[in-house]
């Protein structure tokens, strides 16, 4: 649960990630040590934060409306390009982000998170991924279809140890 988790991090950092697709609660929450990166409930498709790895600071953030525009998906790629290599970046989907979700964003975020549940994001799906960029792997990644639960992750930064 979130105390345990909170206690397991104490002195670090918690990050907290939730993503419901539309049949499975319709929200999505990107938490800071309990301080919403992305205004609550976050918006239609993917929700995504640019956080600084020396200290979690925010660079920026913003909303990607992958359901009703191919030309958010673009803009998603566009937003991702310029951020460096071993910057963190964090997303969740609420509502629905498969729609118009293009081939090329599917790629990038493959390449640039070596995720591999970014294809088994269909109509409605929850998907929650938080990594590195040119990481090995994410640090979470985790998705779950329509009508079978929302998904939600935790990740503990010891302090120092980023």
């Amino acid at each position: 649960g979130g105390a345990n988790a909170t206690a397991q991090c104490r002195g670090g950092d918690l990050l907290r990630l939730e993503s419901a697709g539309f049949d499975d609660g319709d929200a999505a929450a990107l938490l800071l040590n309990g301080a919403q990166l992305v205004p609550s409930p976050g918006s239609r498709g993917i929700n995504a934060a640019w956080l600084r790895p020396s200290d979690l600071g925010l660079v920026a953030a913003d909303a990607f409306d992958t359901h009703g525009s191919a030309a958010e998906s673009d803009r998603l790629v566009e937003w991702l390009d310029p951020i460096p290599n071993g910057d963190l970046v964090v997303m969740a989907v609420r509502d629905e982000a498969a729609g118009a979700m293009t081939e090329a964003l599917r790629e990038v975020l493959e390449a640039a998170f070596n995720g591999t549940m970014v294809r088994d994001v269909g109509m409605r799906s929850s998907y929650v991924l938080a990594g590195y960029v040119a990481g090995s792997s994410p640090l979470v990644e985790r998705a779950s279809r329509a009508g079978l639960g929302s998904v939600s992750a935790t990740v503990c930064f010891a302090a120092g140890a980023r």
